[in-house]
């Protein structure tokens, strides 16, 4: 068994049966059953294991390393994070829709598409950040409600406006698409912040 290291002490409870990298992480986060953990950090053998060596390090065997050091965060704490950047990406997203708007309306075309095609990008990673966030903390969007409208509510303007500005897009109807920028989206991204700060609540 190599030696294991967790948040830079000695992990003293053996490893009941684990054979992978990933049964220790589990093992070392139920560990600290009063505040759940994640590993947001791994080590073998000195060498940080970086995002595209992940899972096959974590489906390797723990015996082929002499040393493992891992570093832990309680969930919430990690999840709390990720949402203040998807705060941060939702207003950086929201000035992007605007700045589209405008471009628009003063006939720069080609920059306008290129802040809409910022503004998609954006859009793609606080969605996927909402949802991964509400799955660490177990929490069906399904059954919330926020300011009296629930997840449905708030994610079916926002896809229609989007397929909305795709066809606009195409067909170079760039009335529709600057009033959807400017109007269509105003509300339902201020519910979606509104969603994104009731998660928030929930890391506290």
């Amino acid at each position: 068994m190599p030696e294991i290291l967790v948040n830079d002490r000695p992990y003293t409870s053996p490893p009941s049966g684990v054979k992978t990298v990933a049964e220790l992480a589990s093992e070392v986060c139920r560990a600290e059953a009063d505040s759940p953990r994640m590993v947001v950090s791994l080590r073998c053998d000195g060498q940080d294991v970086e995002n595209e060596r992940i899972e096959k390090v974590l489906a390797s065997a723990v015996e082929q390393y002499q040393k493992i050091e891992m570093l832990t965060q309680p969930i919430k704490a990690v999840v709390k994070a990720t949402l203040d950047q998807a705060v941060n990406l939702l207003e950086e997203a929201t000035a992007t829709r605007r700045r589209a708007a405008d471009l628009l309306d003063a006939g720069q075309q080609e920059e306008a598409l290129q802040s809409l095609q910022r503004f998609f990008e954006l859009w793609r990673q606080i969605q996927e950040t909402m949802l991964l966030c509400a799955r660490s903390l177990e929490i069906d969007l399904a059954t919330v409600r926020v300011n009296n409208r629930s997840f449905l509510d708030v994610f079916e303007p926002i896809r229609d406006s989007l397929t909305t500005l795709r066809d606009g897009m195409l067909n170079r109807d760039f009335v529709v698409v600057c009033d959807t920028l400017r109007y269509e989206l105003e509300q339902p991204l201020n519910d979606w912040a509104a969603m994104l700060s009731y998660l928030r609540d929930q890391t506290k």
